[in-house]
């Protein structure tokens, strides 16, 4: 089982960006490496994409 402490994210991306990174982020982040459209609202954290 992941903590917020555990849980680890790797993604090769130049365009991503770690700081003030958190495991809210990994959902929103994996959707637009997948290109997905989703709803900002249905996430507490965001995109580590600086395009996103």
């Amino acid at each position: 089982m992941h903590s917020f402490d555990n849980a680890t994210l790797l993604v090769d991306e130049p365009d991503a960006s770690i700081e003030d990174a958190d495991l809210y982020d990994i959902a929103p982040t994996i959707l637009d490496l997948l290109e997905l459209e989703y709803d900002r609202t249905e996430f507490d954290g965001a995109s580590l994409l600086k395009s996103a």
